[in-house]
């Protein structure tokens, strides 16, 4: 109910406030990375982020840094040091409307999100599993749509 609410009181104020934000108004997207380190600075406020669409259906859905790491937690095949490493890298997306749908085509390719910064998860008495929420998401597009992913 807490992610319902922020996201409706984020949506009645983006009309107000989204051409002020430097990151939304100057239409320069962010990585992953970018995103992993502002995470709580950046709460709360919409951005476009690049990054690898992994597996995107049911209870896992999330963008990673790289092809690699997309793929390694697609996998049963890896060690779980280098999966654990691969999944602190990924940011979740979280479980919004017909979001899976039109995101299945793009997995394993690199996307462009628009999407709510949400830093819920990353506290010191807070946990999320499954479908964490650290990105909100409102649209995707692939980077290079005539370009298959390997």
């Amino acid at each position: 109910m807490r992610l319902v609410f922020a996201l409706f009181a984020t949506l009645l104020g983006f009309s107000a406030t989204a051409c002020s934000d430097s990151k939304w108004g100057d239409n320069q997207p962010v990585t992953v990375e970018d995103v992993n380190d502002n995470i709580r600075s950046w709460d709360g406020q919409i951005y476009r982020v690049t990054g690898w669409l992994g597996r995107c259906e049911g209870l896992d859905c999330a963008l990673y840094p790289t092809l690699d790491d997309a793929r390694i937690v697609a996998s049963d095949d890896y060690d779980r040091a280098v999966w654990s490493r691969a999944m602190d890298r990924r940011l979740g997306i979280a479980s919004m409307g017909d979001f899976d749908d039109r995101a299945a085509p793009y997995q394993f390719q690199e996307v462009e999100l628009t999407a709510l910064v949400n830093d819920q998860c990353r506290g010191w008495q807070s946990g999320c599993t499954d479908r964490v929420p650290d990105l909100i998401p409102f649209d995707i597009t692939p980077i290079n749509p005539a370009n298959e992913a390997e």
